[in-house]
């Protein structure tokens, strides 16, 4: 989804929000973690027509969000809070049947924004840290 901000000084920002929807009835919760970051990386290749850019991801799921831990060959894609990617790590799913290994560009963290009480839904924020004039007077990916 694309759209702008603009503030009362009349600043505009090109924003680009991606949004998904999990539901545990799909059974394809490895392959939807790695999906989440292919967009990411996605998102960051779009930085010619937006200034700003999110990902929203919601879910009935609660592996998405309370897992201890998830497998060696798919820990590599973890959005649960406080999840931190480094600018220029490598990501692989490591079965090698489903994506080959992504590299996102800018620094990565998850936040868990609300768990709506015992409805089992919970939504996540990804965020990824480019910065414009808006946060730190800056226009580039991963500062």
């Amino acid at each position: 989804m694309w759209f702008r901000l603009t503030d009362d000084d009349g600043r505009e920002w090109r924003c680009a929000i991606e949004l998904k929807f999990f539901k545990r009835e799909n059974h394809r919760e490895p392959n939807n973690r790695y999906d989440v970051f292919k967009d990411i990386a996605r998102l960051e290749r779009c930085a010619d027509v937006a200034d700003l850019a999110f990902m929203l991801m919601a879910t009935d799921h609660r592996h998405y969000v309370d897992q201890t831990s998830y497998s060696s060959d798919t820990g590599d894609f973890d959005f649960r809070h406080e999840s931190e990617y480094a600018a220029g790590t490598t990501l692989t799913y490591k079965t090698g049947a489903y994506g080959p290994p992504i590299t996102l560009a800018g620094n990565t963290s998850a936040e868990r924004l609300t768990h709506v009480g015992d409805s089992q839904t919970a939504e996540i924020m990804i965020r990824w840290h480019r910065h414009t004039e808006a946060c730190d007077g800056g226009s580039d990916w991963g500062s």
